[in-house]
């Protein structure tokens, strides 16, 4: 495996929201009414209640949202986690989950995975994994989950969306393992466009940690593959893989929007600039097993947030183009 690699296209990037930033709002002189740590002239939320969360505006963010309608569950919420094993509870007891978890944030640059297990109408445990090249152990960092009931589900308000599980063990990194190898998944139901898919390894069967691939996303369906670290075999026992699509764009249920889209990312850190202001900082995470080297090709992600909080935040890759190990790693831009 060692001197292949993708050399990267680096800066390139689009997003689907841009607004522009609070430039030069200056005050006499610095004033808090209600205590929450904004300036009076900054504050677009000026009675938030003592001890609440806010963001940068002032205004109420939440830790987890919860939408349910009819037939139809999800939940989403932010965590610190370590490499550790961590139990994370629902609000409210599921049927059949399917989870997914993923960027992890970029504390600690040690390339590593998510890892989810024992997935529960309850809840669900998650941890960190170093590949086995570097220290077992990692520091605390930064991770959204979403989890949503088995099916495919139109509520309406311009949300489609579909979560279910594959099961495979179709592995393959470096070069010569090509996206021709990765395993084709069909949709329950066709999209009128092509979704962002987040995926997810939900089960561990195999001793080394795997990323998760996905690629050729289309209205019905998606190619999936594992990949271990590049200086294993690429072989890998039958994994569980939870996958969650939903169709682009903003959608409104539950009293929340709940926004998707898209942007081009490489190596290097690409800024994604949201609805509200905030901005997210991601990149593609290559591992060092094989070689050295971490530049990678420019790929398409998928990423989606909510209105309340836009720090709940996922983001997945959704094509192949260098088919290197690799993750998604992102950061908070301070103001």
């Amino acid at each position: 495996m060692a001197g292949l690699y993708c050399h990267g296209n680096a800066g390139t990037y689009f997003d689907d929201f841009v607004v522009e930033s609070l430039e030069g709002v200056v005050g006499n002189a610095w004033s808090d009414t209600d205590g929450d740590g904004v300036d009076n002239d900054l504050d677009k939320c000026p009675e938030t209640p003592e001890g609440v969360p806010v963001d940068q505006r002032g205004c109420h963010v939440q830790e987890k949202v919860v939408i349910e309608q009819g037939n139809f569950q999800l939940e989403s919420g932010r965590i610190t986690l370590t490499h550790e094993w961590k139990q994370v509870s629902f609000t409210n007891p599921f049927t059949y989950p399917l989870v997914v978890a993923k960027p992890l944030s970029y504390n600690g640059t040690d390339p590593a995975t998510v890892e989810i297990a024992e997935v529960t109408p309850e809840g669900f445990r998650v941890r960190i994994h170093e590949w086995s090249y570097t220290e077992a152990s990692h520091i605390e960092e930064t991770l959204s989950y979403l989890a949503v009931e088995r099916g495919h589900f139109v509520p309406g308000n311009g949300l489609e969306i579909e979560a279910d599980i594959i099961t495979t063990n179709v592995t393959g990194a470096g070069r010569e393992k090509s996206a021709a190898v990765a395993q084709r998944v069909h949709f329950f139901s066709g999209f009128p466009g092509n979704p962002i898919v987040f995926a997810a390894r939900a089960s561990i069967n195999g001793e080394d940690t795997v990323a998760t691939r996905i690629d050729r996303v289309t209205p019905g369906g998606l190619s999936v593959l594992m990949q271990e670290q590049e200086s294993n075999e690429q072989s890998h026992v039958y994994e569980t893989i939870s996958y969650i699509a939903i169709n682009p764009g903003p959608a409104e249920i539950g009293g929340e929007t709940l926004y998707t889209g898209r942007a081009k990312v490489t190596h290097e850190p690409s800024t994604i600039t949201l609805p509200t202001g905030d901005k997210i900082e991601v990149h593609v995470d290559e591992e060092q097993s094989s070689n050295e080297e971490t530049d990678h090709n420019e790929e398409s992600v998928g990423y989606l947030f909510f209105s309340s909080n836009p720090h709940l935040f996922l983001a997945d890759i959704q094509t192949i183009w260098c088919s290197d190990t690799a993750n998604l790693r992102y950061e908070v831009v301070p103001e």
